[in-house]
């Protein structure tokens, strides 16, 4: 197999992956910034065990967090809030991964996209 066959292979292969993960993205789902996180908290009670047994402490108690203009956000979310933004955080993080693959197939590609335009170049050149 010639290496222009060879590269010319592996560019379809790169274009192939690329395409199968830009249809990937139709699925993702709605989207949200942040966290979300447990906490375990300590009651306002001066006799309640949460005081002196970190074991005893109250919760969990669910709390979304993102930074807005460097400052973080945090708030105290329902068991029906935090089960949506834990799946939309979830599609943020898969977002973000799939752009992460795209990139890295694009990189893996560019080199072998040029090679094609200068070999394009120079027959075009020479005809």
């Amino acid at each position: 197999m010639s290496q222009k066959t060879t590269s010319s292979k592996a560019l379809a292969d790169y274009e192939k992956e690329h395409r199968a993960l830009a249809d990937s993205l139709s699925k993702i789902g709605f989207l949200w910034a942040g966290s979300i996180n447990h906490r375990y908290l300590k009651c306002g009670n001066p006799r309640c065990a949460c005081r002196k047994d970190p074991d005893a402490r109250h919760g969990p108690y669910t709390y979304w967090s993102t930074k807005k203009a460097g400052k973080t956000l945090s708030r105290k979310l329902s068991v029906d809030e935090a089960q949506v933004l834990e799946e939309w955080i979830a599609n943020r993080q898969e977002l973000k991964q799939i752009v992460d693959s795209m990139m890295a197939v694009s990189e893996q590609a560019f080199d072998l996209i040029l090679q094609h335009k200068k070999a394009e170049n120079n027959r075009d050149q020479k005809a």
